[in-house]
């Protein structure tokens, strides 16, 4: 029932995510050429599938390089299966590390890379949208700040004005007593400073 676009931020790595993509109506990110290679592949008649090329600015996790773009954009130029026009992405790696110069660099390397191209492009997550105003670009995306957290370790939530836009609720499973000085949890991190009740939350997951 959700009307407005999703994004696959990781794409789909089979035929069988791409026909799920198609009934969907999700858009995709592209940042290998296997993608691009089921693209091409997928039978229609009619463009089907908005697409976001993500280049590799330097996170080095996913993403395009450049001497691969041009010939990458020229293929989904041409496949049937793409909506025109694409639109081009990138990821920071340290945009929360406001004294490092990474995030600058690599918006200067994501701005040579797609000026030739003249497309809607996307850089910031929630970091670069507060901290990061010249890498706003066309798109942002936000997302530990949806819950209301800071991206930053030296600050709030509230300190940026954000508010969480969910909750999350649950049913207590079991209430036990537990002595002082016992550990409570993986890898017994904390210690009850004292004799005390403990509550443990039941979270189902649906798959």
């Amino acid at each position: 029932g959700i009307a407005k676009p999703i994004v696959l931020l990781a794409g789909v790595t089979t035929i069988e995510e791409l026909a799920l993509a198609a009934q969907y109506q999700l858009e995709l990110v592209v940042h290998h050429e296997i993608q691009v290679d089921l693209l091409v592949q997928w039978q229609t008649n009619e463009p089907c599938f908005k697409v976001w090329v993500k280049l590799d600015s330097g996170m080095h996790r996913l993403g395009l390089a450049s001497d691969q773009l041009d010939l990458i954009l020229k293929r989904l130029a041409t496949c049937l299966a793409v909506i025109q026009p694409m639109r081009l992405m990138t990821h920071f790696a340290s945009a929360d590390e406001l004294d490092s110069p990474q995030t600058e660099a690599q918006i200067t390397k994501f701005n040579h890379m797609v000026q030739p191209h003249k497309k809607e492009s996307s850089l910031a997550n929630s970091a670069a949208i507060l901290a990061w105003s010249q890498s706003h670009a066309d798109w942002v995306r936000p997302g530990i700040m949806l819950y209301g957290v800071s991206p930053f370790a030296n600050s709030k939530g509230h300190d940026h004005g954000l508010q969480p836009v969910m909750t999350l609720k649950a049913s207590v499973m079991a209430i036990n007593q537990v002595a002082a000085g016992e550990a409570i949890g993986y890898g017994a991190i904390w210690h009850c400073p004292e004799t005390m009740s403990v509550g443990v939350i039941s979270i189902d997951w649906l798959w």
